[in-house]
């Protein structure tokens, strides 16, 4: 595969906001990153995935990658959480949130947008394993679907939303 075809197949996955600042890092990895492309594991797990990531998450080192390049190269979010919480604004979820606190479940919770709810958990849960619960608002903004996709640990969900009479 020549220069340009490899370009190509690195930027395909890629989303259209993807930083230009962190194009030298892609270059910088482009061999381990093709290698990873054209491994057996990927092949069968992301292929058909919306966000796969760049590079082995089974590699990754949690602790030492910058959140930021971890939303920027697609990687899932560190797999030391082992419970999901998501609640539409004004459903209760302060409330429920202070129960599991007081229940002994650690977790961290901000009320905003899939990307910023991505960069502070992802440095929660690499930096501390004690944080169980993933807290998530859920409302349509431009990050949601990719911030969902890079959820890819198979555990309990609770939702809440509020009920319409």
């Amino acid at each position: 595969m020549n220069l340009a075809e490899q370009t190509k197949k690195i930027l395909e996955i890629l989303d259209d906001d993807f930083p230009l600042n962190r194009l030298g890092l892609i270059l910088q990895n482009k061999d381990m990153i093709l290698e990873w492309l054209e491994s057996k594991t990927f092949k069968e797990k992301y292929t058909k995935h919306p966000y796969p990531p760049l590079v082995d998450p089974s590699k990754v080192l949690w602790e030492q990658t910058d959140p930021n390049v971890a939303w920027d190269l697609n990687l899932p979010l560190p797999p030391f959480y082992s419970l999901l919480f998501s609640v539409l604004p004004g459903a209760g979820g302060s409330a429920f949130y202070k129960f599991l606190k007081l229940c002994g479940v650690d977790c961290y919770s901000k009320w905003y947008g899939h990307h910023l709810a991505y960069l502070e958990n992802y440095q929660i849960f690499s930096q501390s394993q004690n944080y169980k619960a993933l807290f998530v608002t859920d409302f349509i903004n431009p990050h949601a679907k990719k911030f969902w996709s890079l959820i890819d640990k198979k555990i309990p969900m609770i939702y809440f939303s509020r009920g319409c009479s």
